[in-house]
Order: C-alpha cells, then sequence, then structure tokens
C-alpha cells in the first residue's frame, strides 16, 4: 500500500520565489534542490520527482511534505541535536583573542598564568588555561 503524495498548489509569489532558488547559481545546492523538489510536486509525483532529479523517493516526500505544511520556512533546516555549546561565542572570542596576540608577559616561551587569568572565561575551568599555556608555547 503506498502513500499518497500531499497536493501542492504554489501562489504566483511562491513560485517565483522558488523558481528563483531553482535558477540561482550562488544558492546553496540543498536550497536549491528542495526548490526544484517543489516546483516539481506542482502535478507530479514523489516517484517521478525522485527519477528526474536523482534523489530517494522519501527525499521528494519529504520536502514536499514539509513545504505543504509551513510553506517556504518549512524547507529550511532545522535546528540539529548535539551537545550545548560549553562556552559562548564572546568567551571563545576573548579566548583566540588571547591566543593569537603577542602578550607583554612570556617566561621562556611560556604564557604567564596571570596573563590569562585576566580573561574571564579562562577564569573558569584550570584544564583550558594549561591548554592555553601549552598551546601559545
Amino acid at each position: 500500500m503506498s502513500r499518497r503524495a500531499t497536493a501542492i498548489t504554489l501562489t504566483d509569489d511562491v513560485r517565483a520565489e522558488l523558481t528563483r532558488r531553482a535558477r540561482s547559481a550562488t544558492v546553496p545546492r540543498r536550497d536549491w534542490l528542495r526548490a526544484r523538489i517543489v516546483l516539481a510536486a506542482d502535478g507530479a509525483g514523489n516517484t517521478a520527482i525522485a527519477a528526474g532529479l536523482g534523489v530517494c523517493a522519501d527525499t521528494a516526500g519529504k520536502w514536499r511534505g514539509r513545504f505543504a505544511a509551513e510553506g517556504l520556512g518549512g524547507l529550511a533546516d532545522r535546528p540539529r541535536s548535539g551537545r550545548p555549546a560549553r562556552f559562548s561565542a564572546v568567551q571563545v572570542a576573548e579566548i583566540k583573542a588571547v591566543a593569537c596576540t603577542r602578550p607583554a608577559d612570556v617566561l621562556d616561551g611560556h604564557l604567564v598564568a596571570s596573563t590569562l587569568v585576566t580573561v574571564p572565561a579562562l577564569a573558569q575551568p584550570s584544564w583550558l588555561l594549561e591548554i592555553a599555556v601549552v598551546a601559545a608555547s
């Protein structure tokens, strides 16, 4: 028993945006492919779309269904799972700034710990301080 393909009806504005994405040379390939799938879905089945674009029928059905449910916003990537970031972007920038500048306090090629502790992001875990000292030498 096969699933029925979700019916897609495109307005002129949406069709124009999808056509722009499908014809653009600078849009990421994933956006180009998703636009092509939805444009082809206006009247074709998932199997025909998959054969024409060289993708799996499940891929065609996935993007067709997400577009039908959410519109153009459904073609965007969803957040991925994974461990949350341990350090904020500001903390990472502070660490990079310290690592990329030549400090005034250098002893035999090693950074003096007091220089690194002035950065708030480095005051938290002691193992990071050790890594920064080793990396700077």
